[in-house]
Order: structure tokens, then C-alpha cells, then sequence
């Protein structure tokens, strides 16, 4: 539980370490990359792009209008007269003080990712709305806790799944029915989670995804299975706990990150178009909270089947 606390204080921590490069009139602004400015959060994103004709073209994300989140638009402004200092475009931009000539709406991947690409040099910022509300208590929409409600919700799941393996062992009577079960189960998985592409890049081709998927996730099964025949017996229950926490969070992100980079080296050569975010910009950091929810959930189902196991020894005294 000392392990989850640090784990939860240490990302909401590092998750607003945002390195503000400009504060002006109330604005705080930090540094972002063409992936980002690609494919935006809410916040609003000017950037700037310099022309080969040494020209200057400046782009607004303002955020989703009207909860849409798989709609971008751009305003787009070039100025008559060329600004030496970006910062100056930046602020004004925020402001809506430019004059912006035109919307481009409804844009895909592909217009986004030229646009982005077209000049010479690029520039972008973006506004962090959150920094403006001083203290924790500004960040409480978004702190990492969620992953202890995650948790738990795993957890209720494992139980309707030990459930439905006690009810099959009783119908069949073989523990090979409860072996085939599990087995079953973790297919499924892999191919659930295939579909909510929790990637670090994008496009991602769902093979590749798969292929991912089934490097983090077989692994873990084998080893844990392995553990619980033929160590969790022989040691204390808080121990193999630890172990099993250790195992699932340490070694599923070693297992995610080798995964990470097998499926994006192979979506580079299939995709012409492809980017990849910032750590902290990413499905990523939800894949690794993913994997700590999950282990918290483990913990809790393994500590109430301990209980029952106990009163049952109890009830047989």
C-alpha cells in the first residue's frame, strides 16, 4: 500500500512539472511539440510556422467546440507586417487579438500532420489553464488517484470471474475446465484492449496493437501462474503479495515499453504519416496506470479470497 501511495504522489507530481517558459498578463505558457500540436488536448495551442519565403503563419487550436472531441479546427492568420519575437503571437494569439483570416474545420490526421510540416520552422505553445488555480486543490479533477477507483472496479470484476470459475469447476468437475477458463479469459483481454488503443503513437495499426498487447499481457499470466503454484505456498501472504505487485507493475512497463517500440518501429514503416507523443501526453501514462490499477485490484481479490480461507479454517475449528 506504501508502494501504491508512492506511485500516486510521484506521477501527479511529475504530471504538473510543466516547464513554464512565459508568464505574461495572467498567461502561463510552456514549450509543446508538432505531435502534440497534431493531435491537441482541450488546452488551447497557438504555433507558429515560418515559410520559405520567410513569411509567418499563425495557427489557433482554441479547444473542442461543444464537447467533440474527434473534431479539430484551426484559425489561421498571416500578418502584413512580420513580428521578430513568437511570443508576441503567442500572448496576442491567446488573447484572440489576431486578426484570423479563416477556420479550417474539420480537420483529418493527414491535413493536420501537413500543415504542421510545411514551413521551415516551427514554434508552438500552450496555454495551462490549470497552473492558473494555485495549490493541489487545483488539480484534483485530473490527480492519478483515479487508478485506486479503477482498482477496486477491477476487483469487483475478478470476483464475478472467480465466481464464474467456481460454478464451471462444479459443473464439470475438472480442474482443466478452470485452466481452459482462464485461458479464454486472457484472449479476450488482449483483444479488448486492442480496441481502446492505448498507444503513445498514432495512426497504430490494430495487429500491431494486438502483437503489444499479447507481449505485456502473456507474460505476466505465465510468470504469476507459475509463482502461485510453486512459490505462493511457501512464503507469507504479504510477501507473495509484494512479489506479485512488484512483478505486474515493474515488470509490465518493462514489458510495455519493449512492446511500445516493436509496434512503433513497424507502424513507421507501414504508416507515411505517424507521430508520437510526450510521455505525459500519452495513452501511455494511462496503459502504466492501467497496470497499477490492475495490481491493486489483484491485491484486494487475493486478500478477501485470504479471509474466506481463514474463516473457513476458523469455522472448521
Amino acid at each position: 500500500m506504501l508502494l501504491i501511495g508512492v506511485f500516486l504522489f510521484t506521477a501527479h507530481y511529475l504530471r504538473y512539472q510543466q516547464d513554464v517558459i512565459l508568464e505574461k498578463d495572467g498567461y502561463q505558457l510552456i514549450r509543446v511539440d508538432k505531435s502534440q500540436t497534431i493531435s491537441p488536448h482541450k488546452e488551447p495551442i497557438v504555433f507558429v510556422i515560418e515559410t520559405e519565403s520567410d513569411q509567418k503563419e499563425i495557427y489557433k487550436f482554441g479547444g473542442f467546440e461543444n464537447g467533440d472531441f474527434g473534431t479539430f479546427n484551426y484559425y489561421y492568420s498571416k500578418p502584413d507586417s512580420i513580428h521578430a519575437d513568437n511570443n508576441f503571437y503567442f500572448i496576442e494569439g491567446f488573447k484572440n487579438n489576431l486578426l484570423f483570416q479563416k477556420k479550417l474545420k474539420d480537420l483529418s490526421f493527414e491535413e493536420r500532420y501537413d500543415i504542421v510540416n510545411s514551413g521551415k520552422n516551427f514554434e508552438a505553445r500552450q496555454l495551462i489553464q490549470h497552473n492558473l488555480e494555485p495549490g493541489v486543490f487545483g488539480y484534483i479533477d485530473t490527480m492519478p488517484l483515479i487508478f485506486l477507483a479503477i482498482g477496486f472496479f477491477i476487483f469487483l470484476i475478478m470476483k464475478v470471474v472467480d465466481l464464474m470459475g467456481f460454478v464451471l469447476l462444479k459443473i464439470f468437475k475438472k480442474n482443466r475446465t478452470k485452466i481452459i477458463f482462464q485461458r479464454v479469459l486472457i484472449l479476450f483481454l488482449i483483444f479488448l484492449l486492442t480496441n481502446v488503443r492505448l498507444t503513445p503513437w498514432f495512426p497504430s495499426s490494430k495487429a500491431v496493437l494486438l502483437l503489444r498487447n499479447a507481449i505485456v499481457i502473456i507474460p505476466i499470466f505465465v510468470v504469476y501462474q507459475w509463482l502461485k503454484n510453486n512459490y505462493f505456498n511457501k512464503k507469507e501472504f504479504w510477501k507473495n503479495q509484494l512479489l506479485s505487485f512488484m512483478m505486474i507493475f515493474i515488470g509490465g512497463n518493462i514489458l510495455l515499453g519493449f512492446g511500445n517500440k516493436i509496434g512503433y518501429l513497424i507502424d513507421e514503416k507501414t504508416f507515411e504519416k505517424i507521430t508520437i507523443k510526450p510521455f505525459f501526453c500519452t495513452y501511455d501514462s494511462l496503459a502504466i496506470g492501467g497496470l497499477m490499477a490492475f495490481a491493486i485490484g489483484l491485491i484486494l481479490n487475493n486478500y478477501t479470497n485470504r479471509l474466506h480461507q481463514k474463516g473457513k479454517e476458523y469455522d472448521a475449528q
